[in-house]
């Protein structure tokens, strides 16, 4: 089900699976979280988009561009996630 649109993003939730994916305007997706069935990890998706960091120093792979609220629920509030993934120029 279509959760909502932010910055250009279309948000996507199952209740289902208890997970989000967040899909850009091409229909590309951008970043998907979910919750194992055990309740003991989170496992983020995020597909590898290089380009340099503002520094020049490092070599950004993945990011999810700042702090992203999914519809995913932890004891009963919404998991935030923001992750930079990054390798050294």
């Amino acid at each position: 089900m279509v959760e909502h649109y932010t910055d250009n993003v279309e948000v996507v939730s199952s209740s289902l699976t208890g997970s989000t994916s967040f899909i850009n305007k091409q229909k590309q997706s951008i970043m998907q979280v979910e919750i194992s069935k055990d309740k003991k990890s989170i496992v983020i998706t995020l597909p590898i988009s290089e380009k340099a960091s503002k520094s020049g120093k490092n070599t950004l792979i993945a990011s999810t561009g700042g702090n992203k609220e999914t519809a995913v629920d932890y004891k009963g509030k919404k998991v935030t996630v923001a992750v930079n993934a990054y390798v050294p120029v």
